[in-house]
């Protein structure tokens, strides 16, 4: 069996899903802070359960679940990072986070290996 060749093909990211206590409050945080809007919803036993968020730029979608128990579970872990194209876009992110009330990280790491014009923090 030839490993390397039997490797599949990948564009990218379809989807992120993550679990949250409050999805309204989940919701308008990543549509206030970061642009998404929502693109779709799921609906169980009368109770919205779920909403796919897409950004209008675009980036994967984030899919929010309401898994209170989950998400305390997982409270502070980082499920992802985002990619801007330069310091001009992070310098731009983060005041926008510290005008909507949100502190922005100290520092920002050094551009990656693979995208070198790009930064993560």
């Amino acid at each position: 069996m030839n490993v390397e060749a039997d490797i599949p093909s990948l564009v990218g990211v379809h989807h992120l899903k993550l679990p949250v206590r409050d999805l309204a409050r989940s919701e308008a945080w990543y549509g206030r802070t970061l642009g998404y809007r929502r693109a779709a919803e799921f609906v169980e036993q009368g109770v919205l359960i779920e909403v796919v968020l897409s950004h209008p730029a675009g980036g994967p979608d984030l899919a929010l679940r309401l898994d209170p128990g989950r998400a305390e579970a997982a409270a502070g872990f980082d499920y992802f990072a985002i990619a801007v194209p330069d310091s001009a876009a992070i310098e731009a992110l983060a005041a926008r986070m510290e005008a909507l009330g949100w502190r922005a990280p100290s520092r920002c790491g050094p551009p990656r290996r693979r995208r070198p014009d790009r930064r993560f923090c």
